[in-house]
């Protein structure tokens, strides 16, 4: 942004350097609610629950993998 973009196109180069399924949760959701309006506190708040839900499902995942292996 320091460049002379606007949020959104600083938002989508993020986006195309770093290749992670919450990240690109998380600027859908910033874009969107900077559009539409709402209360982000909030829409950060489910996000964050959703990501943490996702890494615990992934190590209980990788704990039940590990544990087929090891038998």
């Amino acid at each position: 942004m320091s460049f002379g973009l606007t949020e959104q196109e600083a938002f989508y180069n993020l986006q195309r350097r770093v290749t992670s399924e919450d990240l690109n949760l998380l600027i859908n959701a910033i874009l969107i609610q900077k559009d539409i309006g709402g209360n982000l506190a909030e829409i950060l708040d489910n996000i964050t629950e959703t990501i943490r839900e996702r890494q615990k499902i992934k190590n209980e995942l990788k704990t039940l993998t590990a544990q087929g292996k090891l038998t």
